[in-house]
């Protein structure tokens, strides 16, 4: 599992370029960047190190992209980068990641000097800002065969401040849902659809008010409607949604 720390950026003259920014540190975390991401907001960011050169392979939106120093001083700029595209700088040590228009609305420019400031993990919660110890750490079970997103469901769950397992079977997630030690499970029904709605069933029958949350590779018409299927490759953003739906103190399924 890829670790990460959200931090705060500020500027040379101590305001806050970037509120909630994602240090990509270990090859993981620097090569799953942003996928799965519906959009970047105001006041996000990831900063990848080392790092001299980014991608936007399978984004689906434009970003800006700040190349660093080893000081995290500017030195270039890549504004509104689409996605498919790639961005070069030699002799960068960092790349930063932010909204598509966000350098040009803080008119930062070359030789600005950044910094990090750790003031605790946190978390958005209706538009604020509040403490990680504030906030429901879910624990999830991604039920899948496909490693690949196995994966990638668990880095970007933890990066939503949750506590993630892999599982290759549902019925090792009956048995933590025996011993109520799991909230939410993520069933990838992209194999069988009928099994998944069985699982899903016998889930609920273990434990009932278990959230159940399934994805698949193409949404399907042969789930029970009681079961909403999200696209498994789509918006990361909305499966994460549907988590927090499903999560039983939130009185999902």
């Amino acid at each position: 599992m890829a670790s990460f720390r959200e931090l705060t950026l500020e500027r040379g003259d101590g305001t806050v370029l970037c509120h909630r920014c994602v240090l990509a540190d270990n090859i993981y975390s620097r090569l799953v960047g942003l996928v799965g991401r519906s959009r970047l907001d105001a006041g996000e960011g990831l900063l990848m190190r080392p790092a001299f050169s980014v991608h936007t392979s399978f984004l689906r939106f434009p970003i800006d992209v700040v190349f660093l120093d080893r000081s995290l001083s500017v030195i270039a700029l890549a504004p509104a980068l689409k996605p498919w595209r790639a961005a070069v700088r030699r002799g960068a040590h960092a790349v930063l990641e932010l909204p598509s228009g966000e350098s040009t609305v803080k008119g930062l420019r070359v030789g600005e000097e950044l910094r990090l400031v750790d003031r605790g993990r946190v978390a958005r919660n209706g538009g604020g800002l509040i403490h990680e110890e504030d906030v429901d750490r879910i624990r999830i079970a991604v039920v899948s065969r496909d490693r690949r997103f196995s994966r990638l469901a668990g880095f970007l769950l933890a990066r939503h401040g949750h506590v993630v397992e892999t599982l290759r079977t549902a019925g090792e997630a009956r048995q933590r849902a025996e011993t109520e030690s799991v909230d939410v499970v993520v069933l990838d029904a992209s194999s069988s659809v009928a099994a998944a709605a069985r699982s899903a069933r016998a889930l609920h029958g273990t434990r009932p008010g278990l959230g159940v949350v399934v994805v698949a590779d193409e949404p399907s018409d042969e789930l029970p409607e009681s079961l909403r299927v999200l696209e498994k490759w789509g918006s990361f953003d909305d499966i994460a949604a549907e988590i927090r739906r499903a999560y039983p103190s939130d009185n999902g399924y």
